[in-house]
């Protein structure tokens, strides 16, 4: 339980450190092509430990990691002194109903393991991948469409949002936009939204009533739609910035009362993306690798 605490705690109170500084982790340019990868599996990190990984990579130029064991395997070594950065998996434990076993639960439990950044290695070198310079190898307007024509996702012209009495998502043009990337991220935060209704996600019943009244219920919405737009910029390699800072203030005070508050809406981006990419999850986190 003690390390459970730990790491909600300790990630949720650099984030808050981040944000007084006006800051968000997941506004880093990670302009490389894959995101933040295992430098052994070349597997995309994903969820939470985007935000964990970003948060420590922040010292790095490189957004490679690998454990203590792998860095043995590759016949390097972690320099003397450096200290690892605990990320997160989660491990189906079984409870078993000893009276009746149709009634035995499997439930999710919280798991860490250490990794270290390429730099804090000796005889390591980077896994060579081609930067894209913030362009992506599909045009990001052919990406953006190509999710909604997967997803038969209806969309019409107008200032970005979406309606989910109409459930359609609306767009501006993408000339009226100043970058492309900048139409990508708008377009894949307004589909993060997308997935939050009752018939895909559920996301939106447990706060509906509030939404109009309560802008805490609100304000957590946008952060998960914020994180599904950044985890998109990440899978892109395009740079991540945002556009809803006006949420800082109740996004701050949602993690100083909750330390799993960012976990929760790490987990709903997530499983966002899941939804609306599955592809995406063909490289999942390493389950846990030997330290």
């Amino acid at each position: 339980m003690g390390t459970q605490f730990d790491i909600y705690a300790n990630v949720t109170n650099r984030i808050i450190e981040e944000m007084e500084q006006g800051r968000l982790p997941w506004e880093k340019d990670w302009i490389c092509a894959g995101g933040i990868i295992n430098r052994v599996s070349k597997k995309a990190y994903s969820g939470i430990n985007i935000l964990i990984l970003g948060l420590a990579g922040m010292a790095y130029s490189s957004q490679q990691w690998l454990t203590f064991k792998q860095a043995k395997e590759l016949g390097g070594s972690i320099r003397k002194g450096e200290k690892g950065t605990r990320i997160v998996f989660y491990k189906n434990r079984v409870i078993k109903d000893e009276a009746d076993p149709d009634n035995d639960k499997t439930i999710p439990v919280l798991r860490t393991y250490t990794v270290f950044n390429i730099e804090q290695c000796e005889d390591i070198e980077a896994y060579k991948m081609e930067s894209n310079n913030g362009e992506s190898e599909t045009p990001l307007y052919d990406f953006v469409q190509e999710l909604a024509r997967a997803n038969e996702i209806r969309m019409t012209y107008g200032d970005p949002a979406y309606s989910e009495s109409a459930d359609v998502v609306r767009m501006l043009q993408l000339s009226e936009f100043r970058t492309e990337a900048g139409y990508a991220q708008a377009a894949t935060h307004e589909f993060t939204h997308w997935t939050g209704a009752a018939k895909r996600l559920g996301r939106f019943k447990e706060f509906e009533e509030e939404f109009t009244t309560h802008r805490e219920a609100y304000a957590r919405e946008e952060l998960v739609a914020e994180l599904g737009s950044a985890f998109f910029s990440v899978y892109l390699g395009i740079p991540s910035v945002t556009t809803h800072a006006a949420y800082l203030q109740a996004w701050i005070k949602a993690l100083r009362g909750d330390k799993k508050f960012i976990f929760s809406a790490a987990a709903d981006a997530n499983r966002a993306l899941m939804l609306l990419h599955p592809a995406m999850f063909r490289a999942k986190d390493l389950e846990g690798e030997d330290e």
